[in-house]
């Protein structure tokens, strides 16, 4: 599919600029807005099954500068929190379908965040680091869902 390639091209350029926290603050921008419309928050997430797009977002992660490798883990960690909090505090009658979109949202979110902790380089030099984000992680985000 050519909408693949444009996206699977977008994130190499992203990561060839080494700017791919800007890729994803951009998707997830995208995600919210398509949030108006159901199917177009779906089609977003059916992106995550595409090989060539979890391809280029893995060879990213692996060639991630270790400077952003925290950045880009707290951009995760904030966003799941963000959406778990904002999930269950709606009373209206559209609680239903905000919960739903909210669901929808978190796994989007979670199935990105897994994509990027399978492919994070660890070594002696950042396994220190990564532990601790892992631990801080545990203890806020995934402690929520």
């Amino acid at each position: 599919c050519q909408a693949n390639e444009l996206l699977s091209s977008i994130i190499k350029i992203y990561r060839e600029l080494r700017q791919m926290k800007h890729f994803l603050s951009s998707t997830r921008k995208a995600f919210l807005v398509s949030k108006v419309c159901h199917r177009e928050s779906e089609s977003l997430q059916r992106v995550l099954s595409c090989g060539n797009i979890i391809e280029s977002l893995s060879t990213a992660y692996q060639i991630c500068p270790s400077g952003q490798i925290h950045e880009i883990w707290e951009f995760f960690d904030a966003w799941t929190l963000e959406i778990t909090r904002r999930g269950g505090t709606t009373n209206d009658d559209a609680a239903g379908s905000n919960e739903r979109d909210s669901s929808t949202e978190l796994s989007f979110c979670v199935q990105m965040f897994i994509i990027f902790i399978r492919n994070v380089r660890t070594n002696k030099q950042n396994s220190t680091e990564i532990r601790t984000f892992s631990e801080k992680t545990m203890a806020s985000s995934v402690a929520t869902l």
